[in-house]
């Protein structure tokens, strides 16, 4: 029993730290048209191809590049919600 409640935690940890860009994309609208399809994969790309003036580090790219396959999922999880949100914006 432990073990599965350790397990869940971890999970949720681990769900709730990835999907940086996912976050970024909903959160921090200015530098990204929300209502769109795959916000934090797309948020993630502009990270990576962004000059180093404009992102916070040179850390940055990397982490964007380990954080496009959780974004995908989270982005894939949360589509229904942006189909709502760009069916109703018009």
């Amino acid at each position: 029993m432990k073990k599965i409640i350790l397990g869940l935690c971890l999970f949720i940890v681990m769900f709730s730290i990835s999907g940086c860009g996912t976050l970024d994309a909903r959160l921090n609208q200015r530098d990204f048209q929300y209502p769109s399809v795959y916000p934090g994969v797309r948020q993630d790309l502009a990270n990576m191809k962004a000059p180093n003036s404009d992102t916070s580090g040179s850390g940055t790219r990397v982490l964007a590049w380990l954080d496009i396959p959780f974004s995908t999922f989270a982005d894939t999880f949360l589509l229904p919600i942006d189909g709502i949100f760009i069916l109703f914006d018009r």
